[in-house]
Parts: C-alpha cells; structure tokens; sequence
C-alpha cells in the first residue's frame, strides 16, 4: 500500500467524489468496462500510467 493513499481517499470523500479501485490483474478489456461504466472523469495511478491512458 501506498503512503499517500489515505491522504487521496480523504481528498476524494470530502471532494465529494467517488473511489473506484482499479486492479493491474484485470484483463484491459475488464479495467476498460469499469472506467466507461464509472464515466471517470479524473484518474490518479501510481502504477503504470500509460496502460491506464491507452484504455480511456
């Protein structure tokens, strides 16, 4: 787990913003799905950014 987590998750709750967790073992075509269902607008990555952007 990363350090700066809790620090995110406080910022998105009192934002009043939605956590989606999004997990590197998913298939893209799975990670995919759930970013359009989820219509995110903002991502925050501290794993391998360009896969993320490929699929959006």
């Amino acid at each position: 787990m990363n350090a700066r987590l809790p620090v995110v998750l406080l910022g998105i709750m009192k934002s009043g913003c939605a956590y989606v967790p999004l997990s590197y073992f998913h298939p893209p075509e799975r990670i995919r799905s759930i970013i359009e269902d989820a219509s995110a607008f903002l991502m925050i990555s501290t794993k391998q950014p360009e896969l993320l952007c490929s699929l959006v």
